[in-house]
């Protein structure tokens, strides 16, 4: 799996962005908006990948979350490899 580039900001900066909250369900985990703009797509695209199960989504109290964790999977199998030219 490739490996995951971390950035070191004060928690206050997360607090900011939204990525941190004072709900502890909510840490760590991105708005459906939040999570399209990572992916660089639509938020019509992401709940289209969520009705065709290719990317994981929590349903917490009616509203969606998603990890930082299930977008990297995503785009992992999302990766398209390179033709070998041997």
């Amino acid at each position: 799996m490739a490996e995951r580039l971390s950035i070191e900001l004060p928690i206050n900066n997360y607090m900011k962005i939204g990525l941190i909250t004072n709900n502890p369900i909510n840490v760590g985990l991105l708005k459906p908006q939040e999570a399209a703009n990572l992916l660089a797509i639509s938020r019509a695209t992401l709940y289209r990948l969520i009705d065709k199960r290719a990317i994981f989504a929590h349903k917490i109290g009616g509203s969606l979350r998603f990890s930082q964790e299930d977008l990297d999977n995503y785009l992992e199998k999302a990766r398209i490899k390179p033709i070998d030219s041997h």
